[in-house]
């Protein structure tokens, strides 16, 4: 008899869609997740990939894009479920 638990299986799926994170961004691995911290970059717009090296991109950090005078669109992925503090100050 086979007690596997389909549940544990779906959660340990690794994403096969991954997108490379446009340049100028930072992306931190925390558990099963991935945090993007800041991004640096000039574009006027860009796409949060909503993965990062199999991981589900799922929280923007607090001031993680502070300053980025340039930016004045952003594409947030529904993978994204926090966006920190001050995240998009002074953008």
């Amino acid at each position: 008899m086979d007690h596997t638990d389909s549940s544990s299986e779906e959660s340990d799926k690794v994403i096969q869609n991954d997108v490379s994170p446009p340049k100028g961004m930072k992306i931190k691995i925390k558990g099963k997740d991935a945090i993007l911290l800041r991004y640096t970059g000039k574009e006027e717009c860009i796409e949060i990939p909503p993965s990062y090296k199999g991981h589900p991109l799922t929280k923007i950090a607090d001031f993680a894009f502070e300053n980025c005078y340039s930016l004045k669109n952003a594409i947030i992925p529904d993978s994204i479920t926090e966006i920190g503090v001050c995240a998009f100050h002074n953008c």
